[in-house]
């Protein structure tokens, strides 16, 4: 995955309002696995973190499990 990593407005709101951090989503993207390639996006695995990333480093939105 390119570096850096840029966020979209949704990736933002979404990781504030459920306590994410860049942290999460950088290690999420760094150390996790794959676990899904659909078209244009990329969901990462750590844990319980899933990071939902496009092919061009945008993450679009992260969650929890």
């Amino acid at each position: 995955m390119p570096e850096p990593l840029c966020y979209s407005f949704h990736a933002v709101a979404r990781c504030l309002e459920r306590g994410i951090t860049e942290r999460n989503v950088v290690e999420t993207v760094t150390r996790g696995t794959r676990i899904a390639n659909s078209g244009e996006k990329i969901v990462f695995a750590r844990g319980r973190m899933r990071v939902v990333v496009t092919h061009e480093a945008m993450v679009v939105t992260a969650y929890r499990e």
